[in-house]
């Protein structure tokens, strides 16, 4: 049975682009079940342009809530939509033809993955590409690895997907907390997928182009040392929350090595990472040891295989 994919797409202000993105998420070769647009009390016109978008295309509906920031929008489209997976657009940013295509072949792979992202190209004020890596990559599980070194694993709000049992689990959140993620709700759901332990693909297809203009939240703003801190600030905040939910503790760091071995072709860098997190465990030295040695034995042993 073929999944079927629920895009959610967050609008504050953004009148002159969120048509593009309406556009690029109707025009997909592999048709959304549904597209939700939630528009977060706008006041430049962008309800009234999405409602006339809306009038003539049954798949796609109009949200309308009060300004309560990015994540507030995240929330109120997962809990309205009834999707397999859930799809996350910027109305900034648009999806080429094929983004669904690739992401359904990523979800229908054996191993059967919980979160998917693809690479994006800026385009706008700013050219390249997000991550030079040009193959897919399976990361496993990485729930120890982001609660002790915290690991982003992911990409930005529009190359971003997850199950929606998984996004209901992320987004389970304090409405305190909601509030205070006005902006960089894809840290939320980053975080959250690795801590309750998705299994994460990534496709290095580019099928999203992430517009670069002077209002992006991180791109557009020269931010101070101290904006920044209180960011770190509240994301240690939200991984202890999560951590409060999950049981990951200090003594997961026991758990590193199987971990490890959830990633049939982990890189150079995930082996030192992991080895690291070995060596830092509440264990006896020899157990320690052993765990550092059974993690090299892994990464050797997937290497000979992908020879």
């Amino acid at each position: 049975m073929s999944l079927r994919y629920t895009v959610v797409i967050d609008c504050y202000n953004y009148r002159d682009y969120v048509g593009e993105a309406i556009d690029s998420a109707l025009a997909q070769r592999l048709p959304a079940h549904e597209i939700l647009v939630i528009d977060d009390g706008s006041t430049d016109g962008s309800r009234e342009l999405i409602e006339q978008r809306c009038a003539n295309e049954p798949r796609l509906r109009l949200i309308s809530q009060p300004n309560g920031g990015q994540l507030s929008t995240f929330v109120t489209g997962v809990a309205a939509a009834s999707g397999d997976v859930i799809c996350f657009l910027d109305a900034d940013d648009v999806w080429e033809p094929d983004h669904l295509e690739q992401l359904d072949a990523a979800y229908a792979q054996p191993c059967a993955p919980d979160c998917v992202f693809t690479n994006l190209r800026y385009f706008g004020q700013r050219e390249g590409l997000w991550r030079a890596d040009v193959e897919d990559h399976d990361y496993g599980l990485t729930a120890v690895l982001t609660f002790a070194q915290r690991d982003w694993i992911g990409s930005p709000t529009s190359a971003l997907s997850m199950r929606r049992r998984l996004a209901q689990q992320v987004l389970d959140l304090p409405p305190l907390m909601v509030r205070n993620w006005r902006s960089g709700g894809d840290n939320v759901l980053v975080l959250g997928a690795s801590l309750f332990g998705a299994h994460k693909l990534y496709r290095a297809a580019v099928t999203v182009r992430y517009r670069a203009h002077g209002s992006n939240f991180w791109l557009g703003r020269g931010h101070a040392a101290c904006k920044r801190l209180q960011h770190d600030y509240q994301c240690d905040q939200l991984l202890a929350h999560y951590a409060s939910r999950t049981g990951l503790g200090d003594n997961s760091l026991r758990l590193v090595r199987r971990e490890f071995e959830t990633k049939p072709r982990p890189t150079l860098d995930e082996r030192r990472a992991y080895c690291r997190l070995a060596l830092q465990a509440a264990l006896p030295l020899g157990k320690r040891l052993e765990l550092w040695l059974k993690i090299r034995q892994h990464y050797r042993r997937s290497r000979k295989a992908a020879a």
